[in-house]
């Protein structure tokens, strides 16, 4: 990834040697050097910093990894760029014009994104609630032992290429350890219920998700939350929302032919949507209510939205966040492409790729 004025050259593999052997002066920390300091929360990180001396610092000792170490984390970097790109290409596509001063901070929203697809795939990948159960808990176990981690040349327990690059990428910008563990906890409201209880509630599940990601990732941008730059914050949980209700709008039609409808309860209570529940599901076609019911989420997306670009007019969001933000743009387009199909999540150009976005 290169990002400059006139052209935006795309991702190739071999960037992902850049997180172990970038010996930039500008770069915050070495990727191997030894942490010997817990990682802080974002508000507190930067209040310590400033108050201590740095003459009085001990020198950082610093570790290099071995050449076999080496390989493998290449190939955990390149193992996340290609999931990333085989299943969001469109976010993939968004983030080539990311304003990053290293390319390694591009890299390291790959891994937090590849993440994010992996703890999605907890419930619809198990067979049972009790198997998506002990699967989240594995989650929980090898994240507490990521955020925890004071050795960084000893392997990990349970070791696969995406924890492996996600251990690098923690130390590397001391990534908030509420923010990472929320992100696994976040799932807990989907191991007994395949929709939520109300709009509400799935706006406090966006919160968690995709809205805790835009902050990793704002960190990892050299951003981290102070009451300077609270309003780009408050935009990313906007964003967080709009992204995550296009995200449960486009499932529909996927989970109908799991037997459910993915509108959350209370919406599709006011829209009647249980009453023709039935044609919904075998004959696999919107409704009127269905519509009515869609119709709402869209207008609840769009208001989020209003309300992000509201912000963005009084010019409290710098162009690097700009540039994070675009993330959102497959998901606005999706939204007014429903718009124009009259709400009908089942119609076929919605499952075609967008072109625009190739534009």
């Amino acid at each position: 990834f290169q990002y400059s004025s006139r052209r935006v050259t795309v991702c190739h593999h071999s960037h992902a040697r850049l997180f172990c052997t970038s010996t930039n002066v500008n770069t915050q920390r070495s990727f191997s050097e030894t942490a010997s300091a817990s990682p802080q929360s974002p508000s507190s990180s930067s209040d310590t910093s400033s108050n201590e001396n740095p003459a009085q610092q001990p020198p950082q000792q610093k570790q290099a990894y071995s050449e076999e170490k080496m390989l493998d984390l290449q190939g955990a970097f390149e193992f996340c760029i290609t999931e990333l790109q085989r299943e969001e290409p469109e976010i993939f596509d968004t983030l080539q014009y990311l304003r990053c001063d290293q390319d390694h901070q591009r890299l390291a929203i790959i891994v937090l994104r590849t993440l994010h697809l992996e703890l999605s795939r907890t419930r619809a990948d198990a067979n049972t609630a009790e198997a998506a159960r002990i699967r989240l808990n594995w989650w929980k176990s090898v994240m507490t032992e990521i955020c925890n981690d004071a050795q960084p040349l000893k392997p990990l327990t349970q070791a696969t290429p995406l924890l492996s690059a996600l251990r690098v990428v923690r130390r590397r910008y001391n990534l908030s350890t509420k923010w990472l563990m929320r992100l696994v906890t976040a799932r807990e409201a989907f191991l007994t219920s395949n929709t939520f209880m109300s709009m509400l509630e799935l706006e406090e599940y966006a919160e968690n998700t995709q809205t805790v990601l835009l902050y990793l990732s704002m960190e990892c941008m050299g951003m981290a939350y102070t009451d300077a730059i609270a309003s780009q914050f408050k935009c990313a949980s906007h964003i967080g929302v709009l992204m995550t209700i296009a995200s449960v709008l486009r499932s529909v039609p996927f989970s109908v032919q799991n037997g459910f409808i993915a509108i959350p309860d209370d919406i599709a209570a006011d829209c009647d949507v249980w009453r023709f529940e039935q044609t919904v599901l075998e004959q696999q076609k919107t409704t009127l209510q269905l519509n009515a019911a869609v119709q709402l989420m869209v207008t609840t997306a769009y208001k989020h939205l209003h309300e992000a670009k509201a912000l963005e007019k009084q010019g409290d969001i710098n162009e690097t966040c700009k540039s994070l933000f675009l993330c959102s743009v497959p998901a606005q387009r999706y939204l007014t492409r429903l718009e124009k199909c009259g709400f009908d999540v089942f119609d076929k150009t919605l499952m075609e790729y967008d072109m625009g976005m190739a534009w």
